[in-house]
């Protein structure tokens, strides 16, 4: 009984161990996608001030000379061009990456369901088997008729549906396992190519800018706003 006794608190403790650990990575990464929940509300709050900023760049444009008001033209498209990028960016994150990482979430809330199905079944199973030492202890002549046998039969019953449910759920932990490992490597390659993608395109619209800004002659554009009175 002693050796049968060590092996289910072996099982008992890597049992233990992997449903921690796993418990631990669900925590971190709840957060995690609370956190980048939270930066692609930034985003959209972005978004609102930049159409704000590309509004004042407008006014101030129809008080600039001709130049400059090109060039703040050329850079107010830019600028919305830049936050429609950033809208595209936030949706796909949202459907991409944050989409498949919160659907794993939900499946691990599954699988607490079937651990603690099988947390019900270890507790049963360790009255029993302190039942069973009770009476394995009782002196042969205070025992009942079959006593002894059948609590060995009911702890054979409850030991075998046990060590089933935990077999049953060590497996689907460790495919669990398997797929986060698959499904948090694929949101992180979507989640770098969407950001990729994003400033790509941004630096492509923001590109088109320079040459606006080249193109201004400072000196010609002084000669058009400070028009000196002549001496008649």
């Amino acid at each position: 009984m002693s050796e049968e006794m060590s092996f289910v608190d072996k099982m008992k403790n890597y049992f233990n161990e992997v449903v921690n650990k796993l418990e631990a990575i669900r925590t971190q990464l709840s957060k995690t996608i609370g956190e980048n929940e939270e930066m692609l509300d930034a985003y959209e709050k972005l978004n609102k001030e930049t159409e704000e900023g590309i509004d004042s760049y407008k006014t101030y444009g129809e008080e600039e000379t001709p130049g400059l008001q090109e060039a703040l033209a050329s850079i107010c498209d830019a600028l919305h061009k830049e936050n429609e990028e950033r809208v595209e960016m936030v949706h796909e994150m949202k459907h991409q990456f944050i989409g498949p990482l919160k659907e794993l979430l939900e499946e691990w809330k599954s699988k607490n369901t079937e651990i603690r199905e099988h947390k019900k079944a270890q507790k049963k199973f360790e009255k029993i088997e302190k039942k069973l030492e009770k009476v394995k202890d009782k002196p042969e002549a205070k025992r009942k008729p079959n006593e002894l046998k059948d609590k060995e039969a009911e702890y054979q019953k409850a030991k075998e549906q046990m060590d089933k449910e935990q077999n049953d759920v060590i497996d689907a932990t460790l495919n669990f396992n398997k797929k986060k490992v698959e499904t948090v490597d694929s949101a992180l390659k979507n989640m770098l190519s969407i950001r990729i993608e994003f400033h790509k395109n941004c630096l492509a619209v923001l590109e088109q800018v320079q040459p606006k800004l080249d193109a201004v002659d400072p000196e010609a554009e002084n000669d058009v706003v400070i028009d000196l009175p002549t001496e008649e």
